[in-house]
């Protein structure tokens, strides 16, 4: 009989999977007003019982609330306006990719999120486990292998070693990457490598709306505390006649639109009308929807939450599309399209009258022409926390100059995302930029961001560079594991080659050895086991494919510091399993039926292997593992809670 303890690599696999669950159910639970009251401190006024996403909180606690500046901001920048402003899209009723028929901003961004949390969670949970490496060792950036084996031996050094104390030194002493040693040349070759940017439409617009000349020529007043005010007149002043009046001695007035809302409402309102231009597109077709269609897709844009909910249940359940669904629940019920043209404009339709009402709420959540305005009021606790270290950037750094290389580093990437013209001129198809060429565009830039570091470590009050140097310091310890809570029996007996598994869940592996025995049968148990065997394939198929594709990365990025674009841009994708777990989760988006009777459909792009189910480990250990969060939370909290 099969043993049932769990081994390194079957503890690592289960720890992969209740980290990815939980990490993207927290994030998708934040679409319910119910979970932001109760997320907690400092978002809720009061900590509840349970609180509803445990694995997001002990990310805030250990990274983002004990910030420089973040960490001294007004409790009712959370608990007023950062909760309001949720609240407010929460109950905005937003579209869900299986109205649309396909997978939609929003879900792309909450999975990029998801995937990201899980990844700081495990370390921050698990730990990352020491191991002896040679601080003799000389590495050579121009070979994929040393740059690989460098990101180790760097964090490696980094958390338990005196590597942060060196940087922090050579930083202020140098802006040139040369002058560090081969061991952090090599780290940073991997960090750029790893780093794959995602075009985003609205980036474009943003960009060319954004007055960078009034930027760059408040940034050049000397007086610190009279440029942060000329910072803020020029974002947040309200556009209205008080703005006017008050210079004359007038009142000034909450109404109106500050530059920072118009620039959102200009780029909204664009989208809105390419929107409607697309819907009179529809509307002008043979195929066009019927007015009585077009007036049953508006009704069920306008239903709430629970009542949408209800018909896309009964579209799942059918196997029938969510339109079909939507005309027949009509009274009297509408006729289903005759044909699949009428079907395919009647789904399009009513994504893009569902696209034209998100922007809208979103205008009026973001940049409300009232009183109701939570997005100025934040910011302006924000700038009023971070004073001091804007202040001390001010004496240190030329902040114009670094305006100036930030937007060059903009019109770049845009430049790059865009779609490629054809020869004629006109708009050809629309390919992705390869590796390749995001790597040469940031190895570009990096050498600006060098400078604005050194700048502001050199010539900054003593200060700032404490802050932040004791900031790192606290973020490094959230991933040392102590000898007190090394699983030494795990780690010894563990064969995996791969050094993700050598430690099975590190710090967390009593815990989740604990729950595994927990299952009160033996059947199940083998069942479970069963799936993480599979899952830790599944895990070092992806980690092989990851380290091949780091590889393939030395023909264009590691052989020569500047290096000849590649002939094409459908360029092969990034080293990182963290872009496969991301697809994984946009492949589980379930998009609505076609026009002909069919199983809700899976938005699946293919990336490089496919997740078996893991339902009966979630369904068993999943309520479980949350209570394990729940008390590492507490833990958290405590301990930053206890800084200074």
């Amino acid at each position: 009989m099969a043993s049932e303890e769990l081994s390194p690599s079957q503890a690592h696999a289960l720890f992969d999977i209740l980290t990815h669950h939980e990490a993207y159910a927290e994030i998708e639970g934040l679409k319910k007003s119910y979970n932001v009251v109760n997320f907690g401190a400092p978002v809720s006024p009061e900590t509840p019982s349970t609180l509803s996403s445990p694995l997001i909180q002990i990310l805030l606690h250990g990274f983002v609330f004990v910030l420089p500046g973040l960490r001294d901001v007004n409790v009712e920048f959370w608990s007023r306006n950062v909760q309001a402003i949720i609240t407010a899209l929460d109950d905005s009723n937003l579209s869900e990719s299986y109205d649309k028929g396909a997978v939609g901003i929003r879900r792309t961004l909450s999975s990029a999120v998801a995937a990201s949390i899980e990844y700081a969670a495990r370390g921050c949970l698990g730990g990352y486990a020491r191991r002896s490496v040679d601080r003799n060792r000389n590495y050579d950036t121009s070979k994929p292998e040393d740059v690989a084996a460098a990101w180790d031996h760097f964090l490696q050094e980094t958390i338990y070693g005196d590597l942060l104390d060196k940087l922090f030194k050579k930083a202020a002493e140098t802006d040139k990457l040369s002058d560090h040693e081969s061991l952090v040349q090599a780290a940073h070759k991997y960090g750029v490598a790893m780093l794959e940017p995602q075009s985003i439409a609205a980036a474009a617009m943003i960009h060319n709306l954004t007055p960078y000349f009034l930027i760059r020529q408040t940034l050049r007043i000397g007086n610190a505390a009279s440029m942060i005010n000329g910072m803020l007149q020029l974002l947040l002043a309200k556009m209205n006649m008080s703005t006017v009046t008050s210079w004359f001695g007038g009142q000034p007035s909450d109404s109106g639109m500050n530059l920072l809302q118009q620039i959102i409402s200009r780029v909204l309102n664009s989208d809105i009308t390419e929107l409607k231009k697309r819907l009179k597109a529809i509307d002008s077709s043979a195929d066009r929807p019927t007015p009585e269609q077009t007036e049953a897709l508006k009704a069920y844009i306008s239903m709430s939450a629970d009542q949408q909910a209800e018909l896309r249940s009964k579209s799942a359940a059918s196997h029938t599309s969510l339109p079909a669904i939507i005309l027949s629940s009509r009274y009297p019920p509408l006729p289903e399209p005759a044909t699949t043209a009428q079907h395919s404009n009647l789904l399009v339709s009513l994504s893009l009258h569902l696209a034209v009402r998100d922007r809208q709420l979103l205008i009026s959540t973001l940049c409300p022409t009232s009183a109701r305005d939570n997005l100025t009021p934040a910011i302006r606790q924000l700038v009023t926390a971070y004073d001091p270290i804007i202040r001390a950037v001010h004496t240190a750094v030329d902040l114009s100059a670094g305006t100036t290389n930030l937007e060059s580093f903009l019109t770049d990437l845009i430049a790059l995302v865009q779609p490629i013209l054809s020869r004629s001129g006109s708009e050809g198809e629309r390919s992705t930029p390869s590796v390749a060429e995001f790597v040469m565009l940031l190895e570009k830039h990096a050498p600006s961001s060098h400078v604005f570091i050194h700048q502001a470590l050199k010539n900054s009050p003593h200060d700032l560079g404490a802050w932040y140097k004791d900031y790192t310091t606290h973020a490094v310890q959230q991933y040392k594991v102590f000898p007190s809570s090394s699983m030494s029996s795990l780690s010894s007996s563990s064969s995996a080659p791969n050094a993700a598994l050598d430690g099975g869940a590190g710090a967390l592996s009593p815990s989740l050895r604990s729950l595994f025995l927990s299952i009160p049968s033996s059947s199940q148990r083998a069942t479970v086991l069963r799936e993480l065997d599979a899952h830790a394939s599944y895990l070092s198929s992806l980690a092989s494919n990851s380290q091949q594709r780091m590889l393939n990365l030395s023909s264009f990025s590691f052989a020569s510091p500047s290096p000849s674009p590649p002939p094409s841009r459908q360029g092969q994708q990034g080293p990182g399993i963290f872009l496969y777990k991301w697809q994984q989760l946009m492949d589980e988006t379930e998009l609505t039926p076609g026009p002909i009777e069919e199983t809700a459909r899976k938005s699946v792009n293919g990336t490089g292997g496919k997740a078996l189910s893991v339902r009966n480990t979630i369904e068993l250990l999943g309520p479980g593992f949350k209570q394990i969060l729940q008390e590492k939370c507490a833990e958290t909290q405590r301990a930053a809670s206890a800084l200074p």
